[in-house]
């Protein structure tokens, strides 16, 4: 088993500490904290990550639960559609999940993971489907990182109509808060390639949402 397999795998269980960490902190009066569990509450469908030469695995979510299977999970839509070398997602696992280094940033962890599941993102999906390819380029490995990937759709694309490029730094400022994807767009550190109208369009829809979100 790849790490990346070995990774999403583990997001289950760090899903689900996520989720009651969101429950203990709206009990205790966090308004923020209880926008997210009632989003994340919300959220309904799975998603399918291919990676060459292993076994198709399925994250499906419902009722505010994160579940495992190696064959599509019932009739549950699906949400994200992925394809991407276990190489690539190893370095993707790498630059996005640093190791932990406190009882904090397991916390912190945990509720970043339950962003994997959204009502409100499922809403401006819609019936419009994003299908495009991510690149990260200028890497420490001196080699572009590539996935491929459709939203609201059930297969990742096999010639995507469009590319998103982001350097490593920027993506990095992007895990570690300090750029979001709305700046990201506009100050073209995000580039696009292709037929990049309906991203555009959900990448303007989620910076409207941003300012009445709380963040954690």
């Amino acid at each position: 088993m790849s790490r990346a397999s070995a990774w999403l795998r583990s997001l289950p269980a760090l899903f689900d500490r996520g989720v009651k960490l969101l429950s203990e902190r709206a009990a205790g009066g966090d308004a923020a904290a209880r926008a997210r569990l009632d989003d994340v509450m919300g959220a309904r469908g799975c998603a399918l990550f291919r990676m060459q030469a292993e076994p198709d695995l399925w994250l499906a979510v419902e009722e505010g639960r994160m579940t495992m299977h190696e064959g599509r999970p019932g009739l549950l839509p699906v949400r994200l559609a992925v394809a991407v070398s276990a190489a690539d997602l190893d370095a993707l696992v790498d630059w996005l999940t640093p190791h932990a280094t406190s009882d904090a940033a397991d916390e912190r962890a945990a509720v970043r993971a339950t962003a994997l599941a959204s009502a409100t993102f499922e809403r401006l999906i819609g019936t419009a489907p994003v299908l495009g390819e991510l690149r990260v380029v200028d890497t420490p490995d001196e080699r572009d990182v590539c996935v491929r990937f459709a939203l609201g759709a059930d297969e990742p694309p096999t010639r995507p109509p469009f590319t998103a490029s982001i350097a490593y730094d920027d993506l990095v400022a992007m895990r570690d808060g300090r750029l979001d994807v709305g700046q990201a767009v506009l100050s073209q550190r995000i580039r696009l390639a292709g037929d990049y109208s309906r991203a555009l369009q959900l990448a303007m829809q989620i910076m409207a949402l941003r300012p009445r979100a709380g963040r954690r």
